[in-house]
């Protein structure tokens, strides 16, 4: 019994995301309208509909197409943008300079705020104020996705963090703990490539991948496959960095700033993923490369690949409208839920 109750639950609950999303495609649509869009019932469509009427998370509002008839109009219905909002945070240490930065967001994906606070350090305190003085701006903030140079482990900690004294947090756990906030950590590479595979709409079946090589910085890579973002057995995945090519098998991969060296370490790396997950798009990021660059990686790789297995290259300098873009995927999929 108690299995019977859980899947119906989990039924609902997924009909009744389909029925949000379907009202966020269609802008507005009555029951009917609904039901023709899902797939489903009219009567599970009337019954959520309604549940979500009353609960305010959707509107009625005025269809001037409709013409007079004697039976009673069908009641047309809109999503609640400002129901729920949430917040789209992510902290970043470039020589040692830390920022704050966040976008809020209602159930359409809109920004609705936006602010970058340059901080002399990032701790739990930090960004539990921050999210606190959120909090008491907008009343209807329910969700945050939190993005951080470093690695998460699977049980939600930080294992290491380019921002030191967030290492170790259970960071999630806290803000929900302290905060009563649904919250989410994500690797910032995880999120530009999801952002990235967003932005581009690429069909679903397709492997992205997003690599970064800063300054000095253990090189990353976030990767996508069949739209969601792939952690592995420990959330490792992606971790290029430990990658055996430099002659000391213990030192991680760490690059200068862009010069023509670092073309063989960067091919190697684009060939290592190309040989494991034959991705269809690699983007590369980062100081430690250049436009200039991408001729010599491209032709290094090709050097030691089949040029048909090659994904499409490409190299962008300024990810941070990818990152916002991932972070804001996943935060409107909370709340939708």
């Amino acid at each position: 019994m108690e299995h019977l109750i859980s899947s119906t639950s989990q039924v609902k609950e997924t009909n009744t995301r389909i029925i949000k999303e379907a009202l966020l495609e269609m802008g507005s649509g009555t029951k009917i309208m609904t039901a023709s869009r899902t797939g489903l019932s009219v009567a599970t469509c009337n019954s959520i509909l309604n549940e979500l009427e009353s609960a305010g998370e959707i509107l009625v509002v005025p269809d001037d197409n409709k013409t007079n008839s004697a039976g009673r109009p069908s009641k047309t219905y809109r999503i609640n943008e400002l129901f729920q909002v949430g917040c789209c945070l992510y902290a970043t240490n470039e020589n040692n300079r830390f920022s704050l930065s966040y976008n809020i967001i209602d159930l359409s994906g809109h920004v609705i705020a936006s602010k970058s606070l340059s901080q002399t350090i990032i701790d739990y305190e930090t960004m539990k104020e921050c999210l606190l003085n959120l909090k008491e701006e907008f009343p209807t903030l329910s969700s945050v996705c939190i993005g951080l140079p470093g690695i998460i482990t699977s049980d939600g900690v930080i294992e290491s963090c380019d921002i030191i004294e967030l290492e170790g947090l259970s960071l999630a756990a806290l803000v929900k703990k302290d905060l009563q906030l649904s919250c989410r950590v994500e690797n910032d590479m995880n999120l530009i490539a999801f952002g990235l595979y967003h932005e581009k709409k690429y069909i679903e079946n397709r492997c992205v991948v997003a690599i970064s090589f800063f300054e000095n910085i253990c090189s990353g890579a976030g990767i996508i496959i069949n739209g969601s973002v792939h952690h592995g057995k420990s959330n490792f995945a992606g971790e290029v960095s430990f990658l055996p090519f430099e002659k000391d098998h213990g030192r991680r991969i760490r690059l200068p700033l862009a010069r023509s060296e670092n073309s063989d370490i960067v091919a190697r790396t684009i060939c290592a993923f190309v040989t494991i997950l034959n991705p269809d798009v690699i983007m590369l990021t980062g100081q430690s490369i250049s436009i200039n660059m991408m001729g010599p990686i491209s032709e290094s790789c090709m050097s030691m690949l089949p040029q048909k297995h090659m994904p499409e290259l490409t190299y962008v300098q300024n990810t941070d409208h990818y990152y916002l873009q991932g972070l804001s995927s996943m935060i409107k999929s909370t709340l939708l839920s």
